[in-house]
């Protein structure tokens, strides 16, 4: 999540670039070291028709079981 309050995916301005690519890059080095390989899907929600509840950016890891119960 960044320092910045960035409210949804919508609000991404040009000079967040750098801010947005840093998440990416934390994200993958999260999902390497804790999913070890494994699938996973990285879930950006926006706004409150896509179930957004907490209005700063942010990104949901869904991995394991969840994807065999929820497919694509």
């Amino acid at each position: 999540m960044p320092k910045k309050h960035i409210p949804t995916v919508l609000d991404i301005q040009d000079e967040e670039e750098k801010i947005i690519g840093h998440i990416q890059t934390v994200a993958a080095k999260i999902a390497r070291s804790v999913l070890e390989g494994k699938g996973f899907r990285m879930v950006v929600n926006c706004l409150e028709d896509a179930g957004q509840k907490v209005f700063h950016i942010h990104y949901h890891f869904l991995a394991g079981p969840y994807l065999k119960r929820h497919p694509g």
